[in-house]
This record gives structure tokens, C-alpha cells and sequence, in this order.
């Protein structure tokens, strides 16, 4: 067909923006943290468990500098921090704006990256 059929969107209930609220404050913690930080603000975070029982850095080990030379525009320190810091940075942008969009318009918004992120066969590819 040369025309597609324009998508319906369904509007928000109550709950479901409730919960968008909710995933959009947790999606800014990292974010506002980053930024938060580099003004000299010390939260003081844990260890990582896994290095103190096991001796093992964890796969995030390096994400909380990452994110902070991002948030002071150091794109290069970032990368040498963890080399999935700028990706996993973008990526929270892009579904903060998002859930940004779905809220003030009270509508469920679908694109295509929502639905890679909600298949199980691409999450695997994540963890």
C-alpha cells in the first residue's frame, strides 16, 4: 500500500502515568547524579561486591566516572572509564525524552526502539 492507516494511540489511565512518572524519575537518578556530583557533591556509593568476595571488577565497574566525564563533556575520558558509559548515556536520554513526550501528551507513544527494548531475544544481547 502506498498510504499507511494512521496509528491510534491510546490515552494514559491514571496508573500507567503514574507509573511513567516513576520510570522517568528512576531513568534521571544516574543522570542528575553525574551532574550533581562533578559540583563536588560526595554521595558515598558501595563497593562492589563482587570485587571484594571474588576479586573480580563487575561488568559496571568505571559507569559512575563514565557518566560524570560525559556530564563535564569529556567524551574520551568517558570512553576510557567503560566503553558502554556514552552508549548507556544516550540511551537513558533517549527514553527520558521519550517518557517526557508520552506524559505531557498522555498518550502511549510506540516507536521502533520501545520495541526492541521490550524483546526478550534483543534484552539478552543487554545483560
Amino acid at each position: 500500500m502506498l498510504f499507511k492507516k494512521p496509528t491510534k494511540f491510546k490515552h494514559l489511565s491514571a496508573q500507567e502515568r503514574t507509573a511513567k512518572i516513576i520510570q522517568l524519575l528512576i531513568l534521571l537518578i544516574p543522570i542528575l547524579v553525574s551532574y550533581v556530583t562533578n559540583f563536588g557533591l560526595k554521595i558515598p556509593l558501595p563497593g562492589c561486591p563482587l570485587l571484594s568476595y571474588l576479586g573480580i571488577p563487575c561488568p559496571g565497574w568505571g559507569l559512575t566516572r563514565s557518566f560524570q566525564a560525559i556530564a563535564r563533556g569529556n567524551i574520551s575520558k568517558a570512553i576510557n572509564f567503560h566503553l558502554f558509559g556514552p552508549v548507556l548515556f544516550i540511551i537513558f536520554l533517549t527514553l527520558v525524552f521519550h517518557l517526557i513526550q508520552e506524559i505531557i501528551r498522555n498518550k502511549d507513544l510506540s516507536n521502533t526502539y520501545i520495541k526492541i527494548i521490550k524483546n526478550s531475544n534483543y534484552q539478552i544481547l543487554f545483560c
